[in-house]
């Protein structure tokens, strides 16, 4: 059987004071507000992601050439340190030796290399003992750790004290 109609319509009628009707003013202003910002944001996540990916890559680059230029520097010191010990210990040779003449810096330096005695293995004065024997290493280890320490401990120190995150 069918449903009869309704023969009467029932009302019912919401009446705000001035406080709730600023109050349902804001309402609506901060859900259009919000629902602007969201479709904003939905449109500008992925032109803000290729943008971080961009600079990324930008200081990545900038960071490698930073890199290569350190080590090029260290090389050069490094060259310049060796150089430097080569003619402290062509001085030192001649400071200490009986041939008159002196050997020139060439020529030293060759006769050193030809016998297979390189700068790293000490002194002038170490050219009569085996370089490998233990006291000799023992000599250039205690001469490294009180002239030089951990390189690379002291680099990651100096480093991790750079980084204060807080």
């Amino acid at each position: 059987m069918p449903k009869a109609k309704p023969d009467h319509l029932q009302a019912y009628r919401i009446e705000l004071n001035d406080k709730e009707r600023e109050a349902l003013s804001t309402f609506m202003f901060t859900s259009g507000v919000r629902n602007v910002g969201q479709g904003l944001g939905a449109v500008m996540t992925p032109i803000l992601n290729n943008l971080v990916a961009i600079v990324g890559f930008i200081i990545a680059k900038e960071g490698v050439e930073w890199l290569l230029e350190a080590f090029e520097r260290a090389a050069a010191r490094s060259e310049q340190e060796r150089e430097d010990a080569e003619l402290t210990l062509y001085e030192r040779y001649v400071a200490t030796t009986d041939e008159d003449p002196p050997k020139s810096f060439d020529e030293y330096q060759a006769e050193l290399r030809g016998e297979g005695w390189s700068w790293s293995y000490g002194s002038v004065a170490d050219l009569g003992t085996d370089p490998t024997t233990s006291e000799s290493s023992y000599k250039r280890a205690n001469w490294w750790k009180k002239n030089v320490g951990d390189p690379l401990n002291k680099g990651l120190q100096r480093v991790a004290s750079g980084l204060k995150f807080w």
